[in-house]
């Protein structure tokens, strides 16, 4: 099977399987959670919102979704 989108790089999954296409955090919430010394601005990286999550909760932030409209 192939996907032609991005892959998580946490779990291996198409982004896509968990949100359609397309999915965003606020700037400052990303850098928090997806920044390091090296990238601060975690620019490149791509994670679904499952391991996103994850992510922000090991680092101290609770995250909660909220669906909106297109």
């Amino acid at each position: 099977m192939s996907y032609d989108g991005e892959i998580c790089q946490e779990c291996g999954f198409p982004v896509a399987h968990f949100v359609g296409s397309y999915w965003s955090a606020p700037n400052e919430l990303w850098n928090l959670v997806m920044g390091t010394p090296d990238n601060p601005r975690g620019e490149g990286d791509v994670v679904c919102p499952p391991c996103f999550t994850r992510l922000a909760e090991k680092a101290g932030y609770h995250v909660s979704w909220r669906a909106v409209g297109a």
